[in-house]
């Protein structure tokens, strides 16, 4: 699953992947995140809304960081395994909203 976070314009400021990997040693699939924050609409973005640029950078630091936060902080408590594809997903969900409304852009679900 793919989500996007696009302006007004319909470019993607941010692609967030979501998938299942199939583990190399034979075990359980597990989840595994992709976040890509695109340069030139983030980049516009700041640049419209510079006032709030110390907590725009700061939002999409912790975009670009959703690797981490899967790996760092979500399955330090549940175990990685393909029955938590629907939690990360609906958790993402949640992040990407509120990204959403509070710049006013489009979260789009492919």
């Amino acid at each position: 699953m793919t989500f996007y976070l696009r302006n007004n314009k319909d470019e993607n400021l941010l692609d967030v992947e979501v998938w299942l990997k199939e583990s190399e040693s034979g075990g359980e699939d597990y989840v595994e995140l992709k976040s890509m924050v695109l340069i030139k609409p983030y980049s516009n973005l700041l640049l419209d809304n510079i006032k709030k640029k110390a907590r725009i950078i700061e939002d999409f630091k912790n975009l670009s960081e959703l690797r981490g936060w899967l790996w760092e902080r979500h399955f330090m408590i549940d175990k990685n395994n393909d029955s938590q594809l629907d939690t990360v997903i609906q958790k993402l969900r949640v992040i990407l909203v509120k990204v959403a409304k509070d710049y006013e852009l489009t979260l789009v679900v492919d």
